[in-house]
Formats: C-alpha cells, structure tokens, sequence
C-alpha cells in the first residue's frame, strides 16, 4: 500500500520546469546550446522565458529582438546564447546598441566583431563585421590591413586565402553610415610554422623563376612555375593559379601566343581571386589579338576592364572593339558588292528589300550561316582553341529551339537578350551592351554576384561574338 500511495504521489507531480513556462513556445529551439527547450516570443524568438531572464533586462531582449530581419538567424542565436553565457564581448556590445536605440544615434553600432587573432594555413579564413544602424540608414564597410584601406573589400567578411607573408599583419573593418563611421576591434593575423614551410617550397621556385627570365632563361623560368604550381596542389588554389598565370604572362612577353592563350585559358578556372582572374583574362585578351581571335581578345579584355586592376585594360578593349568594327564593316562592303546594284520592282536587291543577315542565317539553317551568301565569311576566332563558338557544326544545330539552336538560345538568356529565334539575331553593339550590363550585375563584389556566374557570363558573351562572327 505504502509503494503504491508513493508511486501515485509521483504521478501527480508537475514535471520539473528548468526553463519555465513555454506557454507560446515555436518550433525553434532556444539558442542556449545546454537548454532542451524550445523558443517564445520572448527575445526575437530565440529565448525560452527562463534563459531570456539572464541577458540584462527587457532593453536587451527589445535591442535583441530588434536584429531579426537584420542579422541572419545563425548570427542572432549565437548572439543570444553569448549574451546568457554572459561573454564580456557580447555584452558590450548590446550595451551599446540599447544605448544607442535609446540616443536614437546616427553612428552604427558594430554586433560582430572579427576574432582577435587568427594563425591562417592554406584554408581561406573569413574575418566578419556587423552592424547595424538605429536610424535605419544603409550601413558600408570598408576593411583595413595596417592600418590602409584594403581594394574591394566592402562587405562584411573578408577571406583570406592562401598563406604567405602578404597576408600577416592587422586588420580591422570600419562601419560607416554616411559621415558617421565606427571603427571594429582589430585581428592580428600570423601564419604558423609548419605552413610557412610549406609555403617556402612554393614560393622558393617563383623567385627562382623571377631571377632566371631576369637572365634570359625563358625556358628555365617557364619550369621553375611549373615546378610551383606542382608545389602548391590542389590545397593551394590561390599560388597554384598565381603559378599558371605568371607563365601565361611570361609566354606573352615572349611572343609564344598559342602556348600564352592554353595557360591563360586554363588560369580562368583556377583563380579564386579575383585580381588573379583579371590578370589571366588580360594575358589570354593578349594572345588572342595577337592570333587574330578577335571573339576571344575582346570579351577577355573587356571582362578584365570590368573586373579591374589591370591598367591597359580600357585601352586594349577599345582597341579590340575597333579592330572587330572594322571587320565587319569590311565584311558587310564585301558582301553588299557581290551582291550588286539594288534593282527596282521588288526583286531580290531591290530598294526596301529587308532580307538582312539574320533572315540568310536563318535560311541557312543558323548553324551554317557563315556559309550563307558568303557573309562574314572567315571571321577571326572561328574554330579557335577557346572552341566556345555557338551555333555552329553538329552540336549547334541540335536542340532548336523555334528554328534556334538550343546553346545559342541559352547564351542569348543568359545576357537577357531575346532568344525565340522570331527577332534574328542582335547586333553587336547590343550584345556588348548588354553584357556589360549583366557583368556589372554580376561582378563578385557585388550583392548578389559571382565568380561562377561572372564567368558563365563571359563564355557566353564569347560564344554570342564567335556567332555573330558566323553569321
């Protein structure tokens, strides 16, 4: 009788309650990593009540709560559950943003802050800066290195890849909103010793390479960068591109322009930064004006102008944009004279006639336009190494679609030109325009962009070039 009243005695028990009531509990799950419970209302909805009550008052729980829609959700969970730890960082950090929403202060108030020391190897590390504007203003930042403001680092990461002595030194990130500017605490970056080792038996053969061109020894140099990038693997992305595209220049420098175009071309897919990307696009623009592929030298110097750093990259793309001008312009004399005097009543060459290069090009079958009338017969880049020449052969008149080939459709959607095959074929004034268009969208600075995108851009914008060309 005893052990039966104790058994229903403990039945009747409330169960324990260590976070307390969860009376409007969410399916998400308090950010306090040792509480079980899931989140209220309370704290922008990632506290329970009884975490919530250890974070400072309803004036930290409001500024909390003020950061959803502000902060990605990861970021304010692991915010909330530093703030219940009762780290010092966090809590001054919230501290100054309920004071500042108090103030109703112009200057931004930093959340995130990068870590205060960083020993970086191969692997990119990302140092972050938040914050946020109490008068809902745009916030900007700009990342610093020793204390100078580092090119294009305006978003609130900054990775860092590879590791050498051009990544040591301290870095900070100033948050701005207009003319009011705060300042984050600072990461002093080193790199370890067992990496430095390592970074020693690639960086080893790039100065040897450096003193042997310096001498003369172009062959000797080229294998020194071979013997680099072999050095850096796979692990190193970024010294093993910076291998590949020092020999690309170097066999521009030396007149070897098939061998300079290959290097160059295959420095595209292996540059992670973009400094590296504008320089092998510059080395590839080089080599392909010089072979007459004016398709391949355009859009690669047009796309280094854009990604910048190069400085003769404006010049050098105007420079293809005429010589492609005057090409076609001789294309176009050539063509109107075999064709012959325009004769009146309606006949083919009549005055009025509108059938114009896309109406042959599509009589042709698009694919085998550059055959059609003989119109830009022999357009420099046709068959090229680059290969990215779009309408043409097997594969370019497979998939039609509308009488279009499916690749040449796509290459039109992608520069969000019409692609239905009923308006002929764009210009290339409008193929230029609209791809600086879309690259300027699409620049991996800017929100939104790529490098993966980017790149597609200009295959495409190459491929567009290669079929007017064709056409």
């Amino acid at each position: 009788i005893t052990l039966c009243c104790s058994y229903m005695q403990r039945l009747s028990d409330p169960p324990p309650q260590p976070c307390a009531s969860m009376a409007a509990a969410s399916a998400a799950q308090c950010a306090t990593p040792s509480c079980t419970f899931v989140a209220g209302d309370v704290g922008g909805g990632v506290l329970c009540s009884a975490c919530a009550q250890g974070v400072g008052g309803s004036d930290v729980l409001a500024a909390l709560a003020s950061l959803r829609g502000v902060l990605a959700d990861a970021t304010r969970r692991k915010l909330a559950a530093a703030l219940v730890s009762g780290e010092e960082g966090a809590v001054r950090r919230m501290g100054a943003l309920v004071r500042a929403r108090q103030a109703n202060d112009p200057v931004p108030v930093i959340i995130i802050e990068p870590d205060a020391c960083f020993e970086i190897g191969v692997a990119p590390v990302n140092l972050a800066c938040e914050a946020v504007s109490c008068t809902g203003s745009k916030v900007d930042y700009q990342w610093f290195k020793d204390g100078g403001p580092l090119p294009r680092a305006i978003r609130p990461r900054l990775s860092l890849f590879g590791a050498g002595p051009k990544d040591v030194g301290t870095y900070h990130c100033v948050a701005s909103c207009g003319p009011h500017s705060a300042p984050s605490a600072s990461a002093v970056v080193s790199v370890s010793a067992s990496e430095l080792k390592k970074q020693s038996q690639f960086e080893g053969p790039l100065l040897e390479a450096a003193a042997a061109e310096a001498a003369g020894k172009v062959e000797d140099a080229l294998a020194l960068l071979s013997k680099a990038a072999l050095a850096a693997g796979e692990e190193n992305a970024l010294g093993k591109a910076e291998a590949v595209i020092r020999r690309a220049e170097l066999l521009v420098r030396v007149g070897r322009w098939p061998e300079a175009f290959k290097e160059a071309t295959a420095a595209l897919g292996l540059s992670p930064s973009l400094s590296g990307l504008a320089r092998a696009h510059a080395a590839r623009g080089a080599a392909a004006m010089a072979m007459g592929l004016l398709a391949e030298a355009e859009s690669s110097w047009e796309t280094a102008e854009i990604l910048g750093g190069v400085p003769d990259a404006g010049a050098q793309a105007e420079a293809c944009r005429e010589r492609l001008k005057k090409f076609f312009d001789a294309r176009k004399s050539s063509w109107d004279a075999e064709r012959g005097p325009k004769r009146p009543g309606g006949a083919e060459g009549a005055e009025g006639d509108e059938d114009d290069r896309e109406a042959r090009w599509k009589r042709a079958g698009w694919g085998n336009a550059r055959d059609a009338d003989g119109f830009f017969k022999g357009f420099p880049g046709m068959g090229s190494a680059a290969g990215s020449g779009a309408g043409s052969g097997a594969e370019g008149r497979s998939g039609r679609s509308g009488g279009m080939p499916a690749d040449l459709a796509g290459h039109l959607q992608k520069l969000g030109l019409p692609s239905d095959g009923r308006a002929g074929m764009p210009g290339v004034d409008a193929v230029r325009k609209a791809y600086r268009t879309r690259a300027l969208a699409l620049h991996p600075d800017k929100p939104g962009g790529s490098k993966e995108a980017f790149q597609d851009l200009q295959r495409a914008y190459e491929a567009l070039l290669n079929a007017l060309g064709q056409a």
